[in-house]
């Protein structure tokens, strides 16, 4: 008699427990809206797609036995009806419930298998769905269809990266007058404490998609490296060439009494140095003889010319064509005297 009655009991119970409703927090009453959508596109690469979403789940008593990622997903549907991307909430505040954002994300790839078309994307829908598993009756079900206002009116990754964080930020400001939770800095981007921890887990890849959102930004630095041309502004030549062109009393005035005289750009200074040389050749000779003139030759060739050419005194053709001319003299000498 008692195990007969202990059984209509356990039966009893069971039957009560499969009839009551499993409201994810318990609360029939609950509010499922979706307050807006927007959709981005070429973000991390070009033909991407980014749909944000701003949802609102207000329960009379906020659940605490089972967050809103688990009570409720968003999906994004095709004009068949069949799922191409969905997520769920990120429990950051009031485990989810309340207002809120989520975010579901296609690659390129998955887009062109999608077979979605143009942009602006035709006959999309977007449900926010309570999950079957949490509702024994019927899951709430809100549906957002998709118009050419939701998305991104510009292309290129710049444009949408400041379209995605504009949206980003506007919609920080409205969740922390709701959560009374600091969100953003004074200059009104994510802080560090709240507003960027929740959206990067919200949105994954914010910090890509959006970097100007927030308020601690890290960029791996570029660094190029340089094909200097010959001759043109900015490389050593030119900038050797150049370097006394604003002082008067240099190359200006030697080339502009050298156009006096019908000579070229640069002859007197050419002149300057070969006297130069002479006159390190005659003091070598007054002070050595014959070696004494090979000395003031040598530093003649080994400091003066390639000094100057450095300086932007001579022209490098100058100087290159000078020094050529010594080397070959040399080479002539030294045959002429080994045979």
């Amino acid at each position: 008699m008692k195990s007969k009655l202990t059984g209509a009991i356990l039966a009893a119970l069971g039957a009560l427990v499969a009839v009551t409703p499993a409201y994810a927090g318990h609360d029939p009453a609950e509010t499922v809206e979706l307050d807006k959508v927007n959709v981005f596109r070429d973000l991390g690469e070009t033909g991407d797609m980014l749909v944000f979403i701003e949802y609102d789940l207000t329960y009379a008593v906020v659940p605490s036995d089972v967050a809103a990622d688990i009570a409720y997903l968003v999906q994004l549907k095709d004009s068949a009806g069949t799922v191409i991307g969905s997520n769920t909430p990120y429990p950051y505040n009031d485990n989810g419930y309340g207002l809120g954002a989520a975010s579901i994300y296609l690659t390129a790839a998955e887009v062109t298998a999608a077979g979605l078309g143009a942009w602006p994307f035709a006959s999309l829908t977007l449900d926010l769905n309570g999950n079957p598993t949490q509702f024994t009756g019927v899951a709430p079900t809100i549906t957002w269809t998709l118009t050419s206002g939701d998305y991104s009116s510009g292309s290129g990754q710049d444009t949408n990266q400041a379209a995605l964080a504009a949206v980003v930020l506007t919609h920080a400001s409205i969740l922390q007058a709701s959560w009374g939770l600091d969100l953003l800095t004074d200059n009104a981007r994510l802080n560090t404490a709240a507003g960027a921890p929740y959206y990067i887990l919200a949105v994954p890849n914010l910090r890509l998609f959006a970097p100007t959102a927030f308020s601690v930004i890290t960029a791996a630095p570029t660094f190029g490296t340089p094909v200097p041309t010959p001759g043109v502004a900015g490389t050593f030549a030119e900038t050797s060439q150049d370097r006394f062109d604003a002082v008067s009393w240099l190359n200006p005035a030697f080339d502009s009494l050298g156009a006096d005289f019908g000579l070229p750009s640069g002859a007197l200074q050419g002149v300057l140095v070969l006297i130069g040389f002479v006159l390190l050749m005659i003091l070598g000779a007054k002070v050595a003889g014959s070696g004494g003139v090979m000395m003031g030759f040598a530093i003649g060739v080994m400091a003066v010319i390639p000094v100057s050419m450095a300086m932007g005194f001579i022209a490098w053709a100058f100087g290159a064509l000078a020094l050529a001319m010594v080397a070959l003299a040399a080479i002539l000498k030294f045959q002429r005297d080994s045979l």
